[in-house]
């Protein structure tokens, strides 16, 4: 009996054995035995880490990686049961190792490589994204505003501004999807879980239980090849597309604080240094670090000398530094630069504004990379001069009163692409009271002065300050032209910024020509 028990127990221990060793840190579980993805384990040894002997110090970086990952630093630490669905420290959640990483990115020159550290296994199918915005443009509104902004609905989490996603969809492939301007992704093309996809055990034991590093890859080719990108981590509770599937867990934020998906999503984003090729391969500097909070820019700026701008500044979350550096800009030059604290106002004195003049602030805490911008701001008077009003508008003449102190502006249009101010009249005139202005080709009751066919421009200008424009076209003769319909065109797509392709507007009335200046 005592000989049975000895072989019982070490029979036990053999066990135990055999099941640490299936559980080191760095062997691949998935698949289980090899052949193993070349492009994940170049090596074929069935382990992420550097070597058979496993993780042993580190999990991250050259050296202790058989990849050298580079860490895509997190907008806040990832917080470990922070997900929207799902079990805490399970199968779906980010999770952090001690330097508060949990997503990768390596580039082997041919391939994108992307790493997730989750917090558990499962047998069953799952989803874990990563959304790719390429374009630098996210969100539907400030400087960074993408035009194919997908507002979310019951039925989507829409798009606020990603063009491709990558999913890795387990017990089914890799899949890249195009997601530009929609929240239906289409199918670019899959890829086999065997060549581009492994799951090996991590260093980390978050929970108290082992880490899973997920690791997948896609050609960079079938993205567009871009030059840089920013990436957003969504693990999904089905193997779909992270726009359509249940969200779990956004990387880099608290899920729980944050129920509306697009926000999350522009949160990372925007909190997200691009990120360029070269700095995730072999020898890169890897992932800057996070964007400092943008600051917010007050409005309206006047015109004049020592104009005081002012704004405010707050940090995005409480690990982050108290105090930050804003830089104002004035017509994209650092004109000045001052220490602001969260929730605090800074102000910077701007020696000359005129009129047209375009600022944005910026700002950087320490050991931060610089924010984003704010919105633009376009310098003009507090107090603009009212608009012309109009007692006659024909094909024949034009007339009306104009705000006492204004001078009269009125230029002629060109045909063509030039400045609309290039043609000013010299008959430009200075009122000291409210009074009347009128020009003619036979119209309006009157026969001097008179002007040639053509449309017209005319503002009010006082203190280096313009009016809101208005138009007239003058044809005169029996078969002149009627006048124009309204004077009240107006541009409604502001505020403008450099990447838009289109430009709208209302208040034109059918058959008339518009023309941008």
């Amino acid at each position: 009996m005592k000989n049975f028990l000895h072989s019982l127990f070490l029979t036990v221990l053999c066990g135990f054995a055999i099941r640490g060793l299936s559980q080191s840190p760095g062997i691949v579980v998935r698949p289980a035995g090899g052949p193993y993805s070349t492009i994940l384990n170049p090596n074929q040894n069935g382990f992420t880490s550097a070597t058979t002997g496993g993780y042993s110090v580190s999990d991250i970086g050259a050296g202790y990686s058989e990849i050298p990952y580079k860490v895509v630093p997190p907008a806040i630490t990832e917080p470990t049961g922070d997900l929207a669905t799902g079990p805490s420290g399970g199968f779906t959640d980010i999770v952090k190792t001690v330097d508060g990483s949990g997503f990768y990115v390596y580039n082997d020159g041919t391939n994108l490589l992307f790493r997730l550290r989750i917090g558990g296994i499962i047998s069953g199918s799952k989803g874990y994204s990563v959304l790719l915005d390429t374009d630098g443009k996210m969100g539907n509104s400030g400087p960074y505003a993408d035009p194919n902004y997908i507002a979310p609905t019951n039925t989507s989490n829409g798009n606020p501004g990603f063009e491709y996603e990558v999913v890795l969809q387990t017990n089914f492939n890799v899949s890249v999807y195009n997601v530009d301007g929609s929240s239906n992704p289409v199918l670019v093309t899959t890829y086999p879980l065997s060549t581009n996809s492994q799951i090996s055990v991590a260093l980390s034991t978050d929970g108290g239980n082992p880490d899973y590093f997920y690791d997948f890859a896609v050609p960079i080719s079938v993205l567009g090849s871009p030059s840089s990108f920013r990436m957003a981590a969504t693990t999904v509770t089905s193997p779909s597309s992270a726009l359509q599937g249940s969200r779990s867990d956004i990387y880099g934020i608290d899920d729980s604080s944050n129920p509306n998906v697009a926000s999350a999503w522009q949160t990372v984003i925007n909190s997200q240094p691009a990120i360029s090729l070269a700095n995730i391969g072999s020898g890169g500097s890897g992932v800057a670090s996070i964007n400092t909070a943008a600051p917010t820019l007050n409005s309206p700026i006047n015109t004049g000398s020592a104009i005081a701008v002012t704004g405010t500044w707050t940090r995005m979350d409480v690990s982050k530094p108290s105090t930050a550096t804003t830089t104002l800009y004035q017509n994209g030059v650092a004109i000045g630069t001052t220490t602001v604290s969260t929730g605090g106002t800074w102000t910077i004195t701007v020696p000359s504004v005129a009129s047209g003049d375009v600022f944005y602030a910026r700002a950087q805490a320490a050991g931060e990379s610089m924010s984003l911008q704010s919105v633009n701001v376009t310098a003009g008077c507090s107090s603009p001069p009212a608009a012309l009003v109009l007692t006659c508008a024909s094909s024949k003449g034009i007339s009306g009163s104009l705000p006492a102190g204004s001078t009269l502006l009125i230029y002629l249009l060109p045909t063509t692409s030039a400045s609309p101010t290039s043609n000013p009249l010299t008959t430009n005139i200075t009122y000291p009271t409210s009074t009347t202005f009128a020009y003619y080709a036979n119209g309006c009751s009157g026969s001097s002065p008179t002007v040639g066919n053509g449309t017209y421009m005319l503002m009010a200008s006082n203190g280096g300050c313009t009016s809101t424009p208005i138009f007239e076209c003058i044809a005169s003769g029996s078969s002149a032209l009627t006048g124009l319909a309204t004077n009240s065109s107006v541009v409604v797509t502001t505020p403008i910024y450099p990447y838009q392709t289109s430009i709208g507007g209302t208040g034109a009335a059918s058959g008339n020509i518009i023309r941008l200046f």
